[in-house]
C-alpha cells in the first residue's frame, strides 16, 4: 500500500473540495460531502453511495481541508 492517488483520482478530490482521507488500505479515498445523489453507482475504480452503508473512518487526512458543517 503506497498511499499515492492516482491522477483521475485526484482530479475528482480537487473537484469535490470537501474532507478526504485515504481508506483503510491506502488503495482509495473517501470523500465526504452533502448532497443529493442515487442510492448508490458503481463504476471502473469509482463507488458512490448516499445510503445503507458503512465505512471505516481512519483520519488519515488527504490536503488540508477539515471537516466543516
Amino acid at each position: 500500500a503506497t498511499g499515492e492517488i492516482a491522477g483521475w483520482a485526484e482530479e475528482i478530490v480537487r473537484c469535490f473540495d470537501s474532507y478526504t482521507e485515504l481508506s483503510p488500505s491506502c488503495m482509495g479515498v473517501h470523500i465526504l460531502v452533502k448532497a443529493k445523489a442515487p442510492a448508490s453507482l458503481k463504476r471502473s475504480g469509482l463507488e458512490m453511495y448516499s445510503t445503507e452503508r458503512y465505512l471505516t473512518m481512519t483520519g488519515h487526512v488527504v490536503g488540508t481541508l477539515e471537516v466543516r458543517p
